[in-house]
């Protein structure tokens, strides 16, 4: 079970994105296990636009992989490019 700040640092992951696209501006990304990556504009809102086309179940899935570390972020990014292509 993840403790309660797990929980929330998950959902800061996805309001940094947000932030990201909001400010048009890119912005580093921390990710759980330490590492960090600069995330642009367009990588934020690829990644957005497919969580919000999301199911509940995948929505959890989608947010703990995208804050565990920047080799589960990139895989994301290169599915969600598939997707959307």
């Amino acid at each position: 079970m993840k403790t309660f700040q797990e929980f929330i640092n998950i959902h800061e992951a996805i309001e940094v994105l947000q932030d990201i696209v909001d400010d048009n501006k890119p912005q580093k990304y921390e990710f759980e296990d330490g590492s960090s990556l600069n995330v642009d504009v367009q990588t934020a809102s690829l990644l957005l636009i497919v969580y919000e086309g999301l199911g509940n179940a995948e929505k959890k899935k989608f947010e703990e992989k995208v804050y565990k570390s920047k080799k589960d972020f990139l895989q994301l990014v290169k599915t969600s490019q598939e997707k959307v292509d």
